[in-house]
Protein backbone atom coordinates (compact mmCIF):
# COMPACT_ATOMS: atom_id res chain seq x y z
CA UNK A 1 0.00 0.00 0.00
CA UNK A 2 1.68 3.29 -1.03
CA UNK A 3 1.29 6.23 1.51
CA UNK A 4 3.33 8.61 -0.57
CA UNK A 5 6.97 8.21 -0.19
CA UNK A 6 8.36 6.44 2.54
CA UNK A 7 9.31 8.44 5.78
CA UNK A 8 12.80 9.23 5.72
CA UNK A 9 13.57 8.64 9.78
CA UNK A 10 15.07 5.64 10.98
CA UNK A 11 13.84 2.98 13.37
CA UNK A 12 15.06 4.54 16.65
CA UNK A 13 17.20 2.67 18.83
CA UNK A 14 15.76 0.63 21.73
CA UNK A 15 12.10 1.36 21.05
CA UNK A 16 10.13 -1.15 22.11
CA UNK A 17 7.24 -2.41 24.40
CA UNK A 18 8.71 -2.11 28.11
CA UNK A 19 6.68 -4.75 29.95
CA UNK A 20 6.46 -5.07 33.43
CA UNK A 21 5.26 -8.32 35.62
CA UNK A 22 1.60 -6.94 35.79
CA UNK A 23 1.47 -3.74 33.40
CA UNK A 24 2.82 -2.85 29.46
CA UNK A 25 3.99 0.88 29.24
CA UNK A 26 4.41 1.06 25.60
CA UNK A 27 6.71 3.73 23.63
CA UNK A 28 4.33 5.45 21.32
CA UNK A 29 7.22 6.74 19.67
CA UNK A 30 8.51 3.48 18.68
CA UNK A 31 5.10 3.01 17.39
CA UNK A 32 5.42 5.63 15.61
CA UNK A 33 8.71 4.95 14.19
CA UNK A 34 6.92 1.04 12.76
CA UNK A 35 4.14 2.74 11.29
CA UNK A 36 6.72 4.66 9.02
CA UNK A 37 8.67 1.79 8.33
CA UNK A 38 5.19 0.16 6.89
CA UNK A 39 3.97 2.94 5.06
CA UNK A 40 5.40 1.78 1.63
CA UNK A 41 5.24 -1.40 1.81
CA UNK A 42 2.75 -3.92 0.16
CA UNK A 43 -0.06 -4.58 2.55
CA UNK A 44 -2.73 -7.72 3.08
CA UNK A 45 -5.85 -6.96 4.94
CA UNK A 46 -9.32 -6.47 4.32
CA UNK A 47 -10.07 -3.55 1.97
CA UNK A 48 -12.43 -2.02 4.47
CA UNK A 49 -9.90 -1.20 6.75
CA UNK A 50 -7.49 0.75 4.29
CA UNK A 51 -9.48 3.88 5.28
CA UNK A 52 -8.26 4.12 8.57
CA UNK A 53 -4.97 2.15 7.96
CA UNK A 54 -4.02 5.05 5.25
CA UNK A 55 -5.07 7.88 8.02
CA UNK A 56 -3.06 6.43 10.34
CA UNK A 57 0.35 5.98 8.13
CA UNK A 58 0.23 9.24 6.91
CA UNK A 59 0.27 10.79 10.37
CA UNK A 60 3.19 8.58 10.67
CA UNK A 61 5.10 9.56 7.41
CA UNK A 62 4.22 13.22 7.91
CA UNK A 63 6.41 12.65 11.65
CA UNK A 64 3.16 13.16 14.00
CA UNK A 65 3.10 10.76 16.74
CA UNK A 66 0.83 8.10 16.83
CA UNK A 67 -0.64 7.28 20.37
CA UNK A 68 -2.27 3.95 21.52
CA UNK A 69 -5.70 5.78 21.61
CA UNK A 70 -5.16 6.89 18.23
CA UNK A 71 -4.24 3.13 17.29
CA UNK A 72 -7.60 1.97 19.10
CA UNK A 73 -10.04 4.90 17.13
CA UNK A 74 -8.42 3.27 13.18
CA UNK A 75 -8.06 -0.62 14.48
CA UNK A 76 -10.93 -1.00 17.09
CA UNK A 77 -10.32 -1.96 20.56
CA UNK A 78 -10.21 -5.53 19.62
CA UNK A 79 -9.85 -8.08 22.33
CA UNK A 80 -7.47 -7.68 25.09
CA UNK A 81 -5.02 -10.64 25.24
CA UNK A 82 -2.12 -11.12 27.66
CA UNK A 83 1.39 -9.31 26.43
CA UNK A 84 2.68 -12.95 26.13
CA UNK A 85 1.93 -16.23 25.15
CA UNK A 86 -0.51 -18.19 27.71
CA UNK A 87 0.34 -21.71 29.01
CA UNK A 88 -2.13 -24.06 30.71
CA UNK A 89 -0.93 -27.00 32.17
CA UNK A 90 -3.35 -30.05 31.06
CA UNK A 91 -4.33 -33.08 33.07
CA UNK A 92 -1.16 -35.19 31.81
CA UNK A 93 1.59 -32.68 32.75
CA UNK A 94 2.05 -31.43 29.46
CA UNK A 95 1.47 -27.86 28.56
CA UNK A 96 -0.90 -26.08 25.76
CA UNK A 97 0.62 -23.00 24.41
CA UNK A 98 -2.08 -19.93 23.79
CA UNK A 99 -0.49 -17.47 21.39
CA UNK A 100 -2.05 -14.93 20.22
CA UNK A 101 -2.02 -12.89 16.92
CA UNK A 102 -4.31 -9.60 17.43
CA UNK A 103 -4.98 -6.50 15.72
CA UNK A 104 -2.96 -5.19 12.63
CA UNK A 105 -0.02 -7.47 11.33
CA UNK A 106 3.39 -5.45 11.89
CA UNK A 107 7.06 -6.51 10.84
CA UNK A 108 8.31 -5.83 13.66
CA UNK A 109 6.17 -4.24 16.36
CA UNK A 110 4.52 -6.53 19.19
CA UNK A 111 1.70 -4.53 21.23
CA UNK A 112 -1.21 -6.67 21.54
CA UNK A 113 -4.22 -6.57 21.39
CA UNK A 114 -3.30 -3.38 18.53
CA UNK A 115 -0.25 -5.35 16.74
CA UNK A 116 1.24 -8.31 16.39
CA UNK A 117 4.86 -8.41 15.44
CA UNK A 118 5.81 -11.12 12.43
CA UNK A 119 9.93 -11.43 13.74
CA UNK A 120 8.01 -12.02 17.28
CA UNK A 121 5.73 -14.08 16.58
CA UNK A 122 8.01 -16.45 14.46
CA UNK A 123 10.40 -16.47 17.35
CA UNK A 124 7.87 -17.59 19.40
CA UNK A 125 6.76 -20.36 17.51
CA UNK A 126 9.99 -21.52 17.06
CA UNK A 127 10.89 -21.43 20.72
CA UNK A 128 7.70 -23.53 21.48
CA UNK A 129 8.04 -25.81 18.76
CA UNK A 130 11.45 -27.15 20.42
CA UNK A 131 10.57 -27.47 23.76
CA UNK A 132 9.22 -31.03 24.54
CA UNK A 133 6.83 -29.88 27.92
CA UNK A 134 4.72 -27.76 25.32
CA UNK A 135 2.17 -30.94 24.00
CA UNK A 136 0.13 -28.48 21.43
CA UNK A 137 0.16 -24.66 20.32
CA UNK A 138 -3.27 -23.05 19.19
CA UNK A 139 -3.12 -19.65 17.94
CA UNK A 140 -5.68 -17.70 18.92
CA UNK A 141 -6.49 -15.29 15.51
CA UNK A 142 -8.50 -11.65 15.67
CA UNK A 143 -6.91 -9.96 12.86
CA UNK A 144 -7.95 -8.26 10.09
CA UNK A 145 -3.97 -8.54 8.70
CA UNK A 146 -1.78 -5.97 7.50
CA UNK A 147 1.94 -5.58 5.72
CA UNK A 148 3.08 -8.80 4.01
CA UNK A 149 6.91 -7.96 5.55
CA UNK A 150 7.78 -10.81 7.25
CA UNK A 151 4.47 -12.98 7.13
CA UNK A 152 5.92 -15.91 4.99
CA UNK A 153 8.88 -16.66 7.85
CA UNK A 154 6.65 -16.63 10.44
CA UNK A 155 3.77 -19.04 7.88
CA UNK A 156 7.17 -20.97 7.73
CA UNK A 157 7.49 -21.54 11.66
CA UNK A 158 4.35 -22.27 11.90
CA UNK A 159 4.39 -25.15 9.24
CA UNK A 160 7.32 -26.35 10.22
CA UNK A 161 6.23 -26.27 14.32
CA UNK A 162 3.40 -28.63 13.09
CA UNK A 163 5.78 -30.99 12.20
CA UNK A 164 6.98 -31.50 15.66
CA UNK A 165 3.45 -30.97 17.52
CA UNK A 166 -0.03 -30.11 16.69
CA UNK A 167 -0.41 -26.55 15.90
CA UNK A 168 -4.06 -25.47 16.01
CA UNK A 169 -5.49 -22.17 14.55
CA UNK A 170 -8.58 -20.47 16.17
CA UNK A 171 -10.42 -18.14 14.38
CA UNK A 172 -11.64 -15.81 17.06
CA UNK A 173 -13.69 -14.56 15.42
CA UNK A 174 -11.44 -13.14 12.42
CA UNK A 175 -8.67 -14.23 10.16
CA UNK A 176 -8.49 -11.78 7.31
CA UNK A 177 -5.75 -11.87 4.68
CA UNK A 178 -2.24 -12.35 6.16
CA UNK A 179 -4.37 -13.30 9.18
CA UNK A 180 -5.35 -16.53 7.12
CA UNK A 181 -2.22 -16.98 5.40
CA UNK A 182 -0.52 -17.37 9.13
CA UNK A 183 -4.16 -19.98 10.15
CA UNK A 184 -3.35 -21.94 7.00
CA UNK A 185 -0.66 -23.53 8.26
CA UNK A 186 -1.30 -25.07 11.45
CA UNK A 187 -2.29 -29.06 11.68
CA UNK A 188 -6.05 -27.49 11.80
CA UNK A 189 -8.36 -24.80 12.07
CA UNK A 190 -11.89 -23.73 13.88
CA UNK A 191 -13.63 -21.05 13.03
CA UNK A 192 -16.12 -19.69 15.89
CA UNK A 193 -19.67 -19.97 14.45
CA UNK A 194 -20.19 -16.23 14.22
CA UNK A 195 -16.28 -15.75 12.55
CA UNK A 196 -15.35 -14.81 9.37
CA UNK A 197 -12.02 -15.87 7.20
CA UNK A 198 -10.84 -15.15 3.68
CA UNK A 199 -9.54 -11.72 1.88
CA UNK A 200 -7.22 -13.67 0.40
CA UNK A 201 -5.15 -11.20 -1.58
CA UNK A 202 -2.65 -8.15 -1.78
CA UNK A 203 -2.91 -4.47 -3.07
CA UNK A 204 -1.25 -1.52 -3.01
CA UNK A 205 -2.02 2.19 -2.80
CA UNK A 206 -0.71 5.21 -4.31
CA UNK A 207 -2.93 8.57 -3.26
CA UNK A 208 -2.01 11.53 -6.24
CA UNK A 209 -2.47 14.76 -4.23
CA UNK A 210 -1.38 16.91 -7.76
CA UNK A 211 -4.40 18.00 -8.07
CA UNK A 212 -5.00 19.47 -4.55
CA UNK A 213 -1.18 20.77 -4.47
CA UNK A 214 -1.95 22.32 -7.74
CA UNK A 215 -5.29 24.41 -6.04
CA UNK A 216 -3.66 25.09 -3.36
CA UNK A 217 -0.33 26.58 -5.66
CA UNK A 218 2.21 24.38 -4.45
CA UNK A 219 4.56 23.15 -6.92
CA UNK A 220 6.95 20.18 -5.36
CA UNK A 221 10.23 19.49 -7.41
CA UNK A 222 12.33 16.52 -6.47
CA UNK A 223 16.29 16.35 -6.99
CA UNK A 224 17.06 12.68 -7.13
CA UNK A 225 19.81 10.37 -8.51
CA UNK A 226 18.47 7.23 -9.94
CA UNK A 227 15.56 6.89 -12.82
CA UNK A 228 12.48 5.37 -10.47
CA UNK A 229 13.79 7.06 -7.26
CA UNK A 230 10.27 9.09 -6.96
CA UNK A 231 8.03 7.01 -9.18
CA UNK A 232 5.52 6.78 -6.62
CA UNK A 233 5.86 9.46 -4.77
CA UNK A 234 2.22 11.63 -4.46
CA UNK A 235 3.10 14.49 -5.78
CA UNK A 236 2.30 13.43 -9.10
CA UNK A 237 -0.28 10.87 -10.99
CA UNK A 238 1.07 7.18 -11.15
CA UNK A 239 3.14 7.02 -14.39
CA UNK A 240 2.08 3.60 -16.65
CA UNK A 241 5.64 2.03 -16.02
CA UNK A 242 4.98 2.64 -12.29
CA UNK A 243 1.84 0.69 -12.30
CA UNK A 244 3.23 -1.60 -14.12
CA UNK A 245 6.04 -2.29 -11.33
CA UNK A 246 3.79 -2.09 -8.34
CA UNK A 247 1.22 -4.60 -9.98
CA UNK A 248 3.98 -7.03 -10.51
CA UNK A 249 4.99 -6.74 -7.18
CA UNK A 250 1.39 -7.22 -5.80
CA UNK A 251 1.61 -10.32 -8.12
CA UNK A 252 4.29 -11.91 -6.96
CA UNK A 253 3.39 -11.39 -3.39
CA UNK A 254 -0.81 -12.87 -4.10
CA UNK A 255 1.31 -15.87 -6.29
CA UNK A 256 3.09 -16.35 -2.82
CA UNK A 257 0.01 -16.04 -0.72
CA UNK A 258 -1.86 -18.60 -2.73
CA UNK A 259 1.17 -20.82 -2.89
CA UNK A 260 1.70 -21.14 0.74
CA UNK A 261 -2.31 -21.37 1.45
CA UNK A 262 -2.20 -24.75 -1.04
CA UNK A 263 0.90 -26.25 0.86
CA UNK A 264 -0.67 -25.47 4.70
CA UNK A 265 -3.98 -27.65 3.23
CA UNK A 266 -3.22 -30.08 1.11
CA UNK A 267 -4.57 -28.06 -2.19
CA UNK A 268 -3.50 -27.31 -5.12
CA UNK A 269 -2.81 -23.59 -5.98
CA UNK A 270 -5.38 -23.60 -8.77
CA UNK A 271 -7.86 -24.97 -6.48
CA UNK A 272 -7.00 -22.50 -3.84
CA UNK A 273 -7.22 -19.55 -7.07
CA UNK A 274 -10.35 -20.93 -8.40
CA UNK A 275 -12.38 -21.38 -5.34
CA UNK A 276 -11.77 -19.14 -2.74
CA UNK A 277 -8.63 -16.88 -3.41
CA UNK A 278 -9.46 -13.71 -5.21
CA UNK A 279 -10.24 -11.34 -2.20
CA UNK A 280 -14.04 -12.71 -0.95
CA UNK A 281 -14.41 -12.41 3.06
CA UNK A 282 -16.75 -16.08 3.46
CA UNK A 283 -18.67 -17.08 7.21
CA UNK A 284 -17.82 -19.84 9.11
CA UNK A 285 -20.30 -22.15 7.26
CA UNK A 286 -19.21 -21.27 3.70
CA UNK A 287 -15.26 -21.31 5.05
CA UNK A 288 -16.04 -24.72 5.86
CA UNK A 289 -17.85 -25.74 2.96
CA UNK A 290 -14.90 -24.66 0.37
CA UNK A 291 -11.83 -26.49 2.76
CA UNK A 292 -10.89 -23.32 4.26
CA UNK A 293 -11.60 -24.48 7.76
CA UNK A 294 -11.74 -27.93 9.11
CA UNK A 295 -14.27 -27.09 11.97
CA UNK A 296 -16.58 -24.48 13.41
CA UNK A 297 -16.48 -24.09 17.26
CA UNK A 298 -15.63 -21.99 19.76
CA UNK A 299 -11.51 -21.37 21.34
CA UNK A 300 -13.16 -23.09 24.57
CA UNK A 301 -14.14 -26.08 22.47
CA UNK A 302 -10.40 -26.09 21.22
CA UNK A 303 -9.18 -25.74 24.59
CA UNK A 304 -11.30 -28.08 26.18
CA UNK A 305 -10.09 -30.85 23.08
CA UNK A 306 -13.61 -30.85 21.80
CA UNK A 307 -12.45 -31.05 17.63
CA UNK A 308 -10.80 -33.52 16.34
CA UNK A 309 -6.94 -34.50 16.54
CA UNK A 310 -4.79 -34.26 13.96
CA UNK A 311 -4.56 -38.48 14.17
CA UNK A 312 -8.12 -39.55 13.67
CA UNK A 313 -9.46 -36.50 11.36
CA UNK A 314 -12.56 -36.60 13.06
CA UNK A 315 -14.86 -34.01 15.42
CA UNK A 316 -15.78 -34.97 18.84
CA UNK A 317 -18.74 -33.83 21.10
CA UNK A 318 -19.35 -30.09 20.47
CA UNK A 319 -17.66 -29.72 17.15
CA UNK A 320 -18.99 -29.37 13.86
CA UNK A 321 -16.72 -32.65 11.67
CA UNK A 322 -16.17 -32.58 8.47
CA UNK A 323 -18.04 -35.28 6.15
CA UNK A 324 -16.15 -38.82 6.30
CA UNK A 325 -14.73 -37.01 3.01
CA UNK A 326 -12.97 -34.08 3.92
CA UNK A 327 -13.80 -30.85 2.00
CA UNK A 328 -10.76 -30.49 0.38
CA UNK A 329 -10.19 -34.21 -0.85
CA UNK A 330 -13.61 -33.33 -2.31
CA UNK A 331 -12.79 -30.43 -4.09
CA UNK A 332 -9.34 -31.66 -5.08
CA UNK A 333 -11.11 -34.98 -6.43
CA UNK A 334 -13.43 -32.01 -8.60
CA UNK A 335 -10.38 -30.45 -9.65
CA UNK A 336 -9.05 -33.46 -10.92
CA UNK A 337 -12.62 -34.17 -12.60
CA UNK A 338 -12.26 -30.59 -14.33
CA UNK A 339 -8.96 -31.37 -16.01
CA UNK A 340 -9.79 -34.63 -16.78
CA UNK A 341 -12.85 -33.34 -18.60
CA UNK A 342 -10.86 -30.05 -20.18
CA UNK A 343 -8.80 -32.38 -21.97
CA UNK A 344 -11.40 -34.82 -23.64
CA UNK A 345 -13.13 -31.53 -24.82
CA UNK A 346 -9.56 -30.11 -25.78
CA UNK A 347 -9.73 -33.37 -28.10
CA UNK A 348 -12.86 -33.37 -29.38
CA UNK A 349 -12.96 -30.12 -30.98
CA UNK A 350 -12.58 -30.05 -35.56
CA UNK A 351 -11.24 -27.12 -35.94
CA UNK A 352 -10.62 -26.00 -39.85
CA UNK A 353 -7.22 -26.68 -39.90
CA UNK A 354 -8.10 -30.06 -39.11
CA UNK A 355 -10.79 -29.90 -41.26
CA UNK A 356 -8.24 -28.87 -43.93
CA UNK A 357 -5.67 -31.70 -43.65
CA UNK A 358 -8.15 -34.40 -43.48
CA UNK A 359 -9.74 -33.24 -46.53
CA UNK A 360 -6.20 -32.93 -48.52
CA UNK A 361 -5.86 -36.48 -47.76
CA UNK A 362 -8.76 -37.29 -48.81
CA UNK A 363 -7.19 -35.38 -52.26
CA UNK A 364 -4.35 -37.73 -52.17
CA UNK A 365 -5.48 -40.74 -51.87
Amino acid sequence: MEFGNRAAKRLCDGLAVYRARDAAVTDTAGLTAALQAASSQPWALQEERATSVAALLSDASAGLTVTEGALARALGPGKMAAADVRQIRTAGGKITAIVPIQGMILYDFDLPPFTTGMRQLAAAIRELAADDAVDRIILDIGSFGGTVTGVEKAAEAIFNARQHKPVIAAINPLAASAAYHLASQATEITITPSGDTGSIGVFAMHVDTSAALERAGIRVTFVKAGKFKTETNATEPLSDDARAHLQATVDAFHDKFIADIARGRGLSAAMVRRTFGQGRMLMAQDALRVGMVDHIGTIEMVLAGRSASPASGRGAAGSTPLPRNSSRERLERERMELDALDKRLAQRIDTPSDRRRSRLEELRR
